[in-house]
């Protein structure tokens, strides 16, 4: 079937759209099949890959079945709301997604300039990602020509905390803490990555700003307990080196996303003046949410286009109607033994994005979308645009990363001599 013949369908399925007059079901029917014809072609220029992985090319084509088939899973009543969710998807295909990287690229190469400017010989970027399950890490390192990327397909080393972690024990091994036999916890190799460093921390979005606040949080913890004394500080800026910098990258946040990373940033205490910069390549309006007396825009133009059925209601209750069928079976959404409801309907953090990129679902978009996750042995519901877990923690490993740091003063003075003395080493290494 064609999708204008699928839309009609769907309109002699749905009560609440049967009843409509003549005149009103043609009005509503094209304004549906135009929206339903972009993404169409969208998916089809780019198709959703958790799901082409495993279907065929085009996944979600024609995504006028596709939708059929999703809303014919919730009860009769709530149809009308996930027709209307349904269409609002904001869809961002490789294309969109490549192109607000470059610009991304564009302003960390300026900033590498400026570098140059200012004449910091040997300024290196190190770039991490903050989950090993991306490939936005290879196509970015490699359009900034970092060092050891000229592959676009070079993988990610491992994320940001695995980094944090093993700095993190390598500071213990030194200071007595933790002896480990093992090389790889040599302190020199550690400081000598941080020296005149910009550590590049890339998430392919944020939409809430949590986890990347939370690893960031991390990180600028463990610089403080390595810098942490004025003989540090001094130690190596005698020998000419740079304290590391910090560079947020995000090719698509929230305004939410980047106040809350801002914050941690320009309150960050890591002893010395922290020198940093968030990059964004496109910030998401609240035009594309649910929740939060937010409304998506194409649920507004449903309320231009036919203002006696409450869209805003209808969507609503889609939501609950979803949470009810996974109220049983859902600790992922459990916080304390208790389930949280809000949570099941409008995502992590509560706002009820409508996004979804190629690659993947965000988990702060509506869980109607990608609950269950792929590859899931619940088979009650299929989603429309399955998510890929890309990273289970939303809290960092904080407590982990201070439990191990933990500053005594006797600490403090062992860390302090080892530094101050693998620097003068390095610093006698380089000339």
């Amino acid at each position: 079937m064609q999708g204008n013949e699928i839309i009609t369908e769907i309109f002699q399925k749905i009560e609440k759209l049967r009843k409509l007059a003549p005149g009103e079901k043609e009005a509503l029917s094209y304004f549906m099949i135009q929206r339903q014809w972009m993404l169409e072609y969208k998916l089809s220029n780019s198709g959703y890959q958790p799901l082409s992985s495993i279907d065929h090319k085009r996944a979600n084509v024609p995504y006028s079945k596709t939708l059929l088939d999703w809303i014919q899973q919730f009860p009769q009543e709530s149809q009308l709301g996930a027709l209307a969710l349904g269409l609002s998807v904001h869809y961002i295909t490789e294309k969109e997604f490549n192109n607000f990287l470059g610009s991304c690229a564009s302003q960390i190469n300026s900033i590498n300039t400026e570098h140059i400017r200012r004449r910091e010989q040997g300024w290196k970027i190190i770039p991490y990602a903050l989950t090993d399950r991306t490939d936005i890490y290879g196509k970015l390192v490699h359009r900034i020509g970092s060092e050891g990327t000229s592959n676009a397909d070079t993988k990610i080393p491992g994320p940001l905390e695995s980094f944090i972690i093993q700095a993190a024990m390598t500071i213990n091994h030194a200071t007595g803490t933790q002896p480990l036999p093992y090389e790889r916890f040599d302190l020199k190799p550690l400081i000598h990555s941080l020296l005149n460093k910009t550590y590049l921390i890339i998430e392919d979005w944020s939409l809430s700003g949590r986890t990347m606040g939370a690893d960031i949080s991390d990180f600028l913890h463990l610089l403080k307990v390595i810098f942490s004394t004025d003989k540090i500080r001094t130690a190596a800026r005698s020998a000419r080196f740079h304290l590391p910098e910090l560079m947020v990258v995000l090719p698509f946040a929230t305004e939410d996303a980047l106040k809350r990373i801002k914050q941690i940033l320009s309150q960050s205490d890591v002893g010395y003046s922290l020198r940093y910069h968030v990059i964004t390549g496109f910030v998401f309006e609240a035009d594309d949410r649910l929740a939060k007396g937010c409304t998506p825009d194409f649920i507004k133009n449903l309320s231009l286009c036919m203002p006696r059925i409450k869209w805003g209601s209808e969507a609503h209750n889609a939501c609950e109607a979803f949470a009810r069928i996974f109220t049983a079976s859902s600790p992922e959404f459990a916080h304390g033994g208790k389930l949280d409801e809000e949570i099941l309907k409008y995502g992590y953090g509560k706002k009820g994005w409508t996004i979804v990129g190629f690659h993947n679902c965000p988990d702060n978009s509506l869980p109607l979308y990608w609950k269950p996750f792929r590859m899931t042995s619940n088979k009650d519901f299929i989603p429309i645009f399955p998510r890929i877990i890309s990273k289970v923690s939303h809290k960092g490993t904080g407590d982990e990363i201070r439990s191990m740091l933990d500053d005594t003063e006797q600490k403090q003075k062992i860390l302090e001599s080892k530094v101050i003395k693998v620097i003068k080493e390095i610093e006698r290494e380089q000339g």
